[in-house]
């Protein structure tokens, strides 16, 4: 999945691409006058996901606040997700995630026209993630999870 480039890029692009003779490493990176210049449609993403850790989607904690339910730990913003799910799959396709917790991957899957299965062994978990899907078309909460604002022995 390309990224849009970086102002810096598009100036180098507009200057022609690179004017300097480089090599790193052990030889596989050359830089050659007119290295990127090409204006393409995009470039590749880093190799390291850059996020923050604040996340927009807090109707999960405001949700499982209001029934009593505990909060999972773990809590992290849907854009790492959604990031996996654009990169990895295409729409209609299946995402599955086996550590559900609060179901941000199930969130972004939806929101990208994905399906999607997620597990959680706790069932508190799922019911404050449940929240997160009472508008969507074909949501039923599952008699099990309607009755599980208390701990599973």
């Amino acid at each position: 999945m390309l990224q849009t480039h970086t102002e810096r890029h598009r100036k180098l692009i507009a200057a022609g691409g690179e004017a300097r003779t480089a090599i790193y490493g052990d030889g596989a990176c050359r830089l050659g006058p007119g290295s990127f210049a090409s204006d393409t449609a995009g470039r590749l993403p880093r190799n390291v996901i850059e996020r923050g850790h604040a996340c927009a989607d807090t109707l999960y904690r405001q949700r499982a606040k209001e029934l009593g339910l505990p909060i999972h730990g773990a809590v992290q913003p849907t854009d790492i997700p959604d990031f996996f799910v654009r990169f990895l799959t295409e729409p209609d396709e299946l995402v599955v995630d086996p550590f559900g917790g609060p179901v941000p991957t199930g969130l972004a899957a939806e929101r990208l026209g994905r399906r999607w299965l997620v597990t959680e062994w706790m069932l508190e978990y799922l019911r404050g993630a449940a929240e997160l899907f009472c508008e969507s078309p074909g949501f039923d909460l599952h008699p099990a999870l309607a009755t599980s604002n208390r701990s599973i022995s």
